[in-house]
């Protein structure tokens, strides 16, 4: 399945909580947003939505929330917490209830692009998932997350991400 199979128009608009795509999304009278990489998005945009607005987080939820996440977990030493989730967006960021996770393993000689390319791959695969199960008008079953278990990560500082990046490459070397 293929993003066109899904989508046969484009429409641009400025900003991703902006008034015009608020009213672009009433006069289309959308069942589901697909987030992809987009930000954080407001509830003024989220309520536009008949069943909901999908996103697919490349961290495992609700350990990793925010931006990072992926690097925060090879930071931590944290490697089963590397992967996807898909879940439906709320009004907090990464909080909304999980309808899918999928952990990612560690592969040998792999670089950070490598592994964050593979960990894109995961979650497009993961999303499309999801969304053929609405298109197909099968239940999605998701499960609300623990608000107080996990952690919201800000932007890395760069000198966290070259150790980070060091580590990555001692990981991937140590892979059996």
């Amino acid at each position: 399945i293929k993003y066109s199979d899904f989508n046969t128009k484009s429409f641009t608009v400025k900003g991703n909580n902006s008034t015009e795509l608020e009213q672009l999304l009433l006069k289309l009278d959308v069942d589901v947003i697909v987030l992809a990489q987009t930000g954080i998005i407001r509830n003024n945009i989220i309520k536009k939505a008949k069943k909901g607005v999908l996103n697919a987080h490349p961290g495992i939820l609700p350990d990793y929330r925010g931006i990072d996440c992926l690097k925060w977990a090879i930071l931590n030493n944290d490697l089963s917490k590397i992967g996807c989730t898909v879940h439906w967006v709320d009004q907090g960021v990464d909080t909304g209830n999980i309808i899918s996770t999928h952990q990612y393993k560690i592969k040998l000689n792999l670089s950070f692009d490598e592994l964050e390319w593979d960990l894109y791959l995961q979650c497009i695969n993961e999303l499309v998932k999801a969304v053929s199960m609405l298109e197909n008008g099968e239940p999605i079953k998701s499960t609300p997350q623990a608000k107080d278990k996990g952690k919201q990560y800000y932007k890395m500082p760069l000198s966290k991400e070259i150790l980070a990046n060091k580590l990555l490459r001692k990981l991937s070397h140590d892979v059996t």
